[in-house]
């Protein structure tokens, strides 16, 4: 089945929301529904982070944003992150996620970022060589991560 990529619209909210339950089952609980709009509002209207779905058979399966950061080295063209990648574990397996992470890629190259970096969970069996069946590498940089007590 063909697989539609574009940037997330104002309905795909829930859909969104949907998908983050799959991505972290033992998240806190969401905010306020009214909040839950007024941050989906701030990252629609965002110059520098985008949220993509996936759609196949005319359902939002699966999603990712990318932050396009600003940047005074590298000639100042800005570098991309990538996170919160989900496909809903009905779909998965079928290229779905690998067609969604290329159009983000080709979006940031589209924005002229000079690289492109993505965070993952170490501990899900796969993904890290699903990255790299994308043309990540692992060997170039080495990501650190801290969390806030109030997360954790």
């Amino acid at each position: 089945m063909d697989v539609v990529v574009r940037e997330a619209k104002d309905n795909d909210l829930q859909a969104v929301l949907h998908l983050y339950k799959q991505l972290h089952p033992e998240d806190l609980p969401p905010p306020l529904e009214s909040d839950l709009k007024r941050i989906w509002s701030r990252i629609s209207s965002s110059s520098v982070v985008r949220c993509y779905v996936a759609e196949q058979e005319s359902k939002v399966v699966a999603t990712g944003t990318l932050s396009v950061i600003p940047n005074l080295t590298r000639a100042g063209r800005p570098y991309g992150l990538i996170e919160n990648v989900v496909t809903d574990r009905d779909f998965q397996r079928r290229g779905v996620g690998k067609q969604l992470l290329q159009y983000i890629v080709r979006e940031a190259e589209r924005l002229s970022c000079y690289k492109v970096m993505v965070l993952t969970d170490t501990h899900r069996r796969g993904v890290v060589e699903f990255y790299r069946a994308v043309g990540f590498k692992t060997d170039v940089k080495n990501g650190l991560v801290w969390y806030s007590r109030s997360v954790r």
